[in-house]
């Protein structure tokens, strides 16, 4: 990324502390860019230090949006509106952008970018693990485990082969769901906005 602002280093600002990052990253980081960050815990705050930033160290080339910062939403004009003269590009670390004023961004010349890939694999196996949860019923196992009793104490439980479960939503977290689901031999339904191609409802058992 080439600077707008003739600094030697693209100037790059984070919304918010980070929180899941390592400072081996951030070092590394560093390196590279220009780089601080924008401490604001609402989005109020957000709209007085922004341009206070802006005001002090010159034009934002990038502007970084971690995870957890709804409480900034939404990101449009009334709140990123001093970016607009020179920032080019805004990266979400969140798949979705359904927060972002897309219209409005991409009309300034300014790059959306999200991270699709990122929490496909997490989040699909979070869904399978709270299926497995919910229906081998292994909170209240696990507490009989802790007090002693699982000698004495049973929970009959269901197993989940031969079941169907039901997706919301084929997209790639989806479709990990899916097919993490055939391993344990369960039947697929699934609703889209679009029906699948027959090679993947094959593929995904999803008929």
């Amino acid at each position: 990324m080439q600077p707008k602002n003739h600094r030697e280093k693209s100037f790059v600002v984070w919304l918010g502390c980070p929180r899941h990052d390592g400072g081996e990253y951030l070092s590394d980081f560093r390196n590279e860019f220009d780089y601080t960050i924008l401490e604001a815990d609402n989005r109020q705050e957000v709209k007085e230090k922004l341009p206070a930033l802006i005001a002090k160290h010159g034009p934002i080339d990038a502007f970084i949006v971690p995870m957890g910062t709804m409480t900034y939403a939404p990101f449009d004009q009334d709140l990123l509106g001093p970016l607009a003269s020179e920032c080019g590009i805004i990266t979400s670390s969140k798949a979705g952008y359904d927060e972002f004023d897309v219209e409005w961004i991409t009309s300034q010349g300014i790059w959306l970018c999200n991270t699709t890939d990122a929490i496909v694999e997490s989040t699909s196996n979070m869904a399978i693990f709270q299926t497995l949860a919910a229906v081998r019923d292994t909170y209240r196992t696990e507490q009989t485990l802790r007090n002693g009793a699982w000698t004495s104490v049973l929970y009959p439980t269901h197993d989940i082969t031969g079941m169907t479960i039901g997706i919301v939503g084929m997209g790639k977290v989806g479709k990990r769901v899916a097919s993490k689901a055939k391993a344990f031999n369960m039947r697929v339904k699934y609703f889209n906005r679009r029906r699948l191609s027959d090679e993947e409802e094959v593929l995904y058992s999803a008929p």
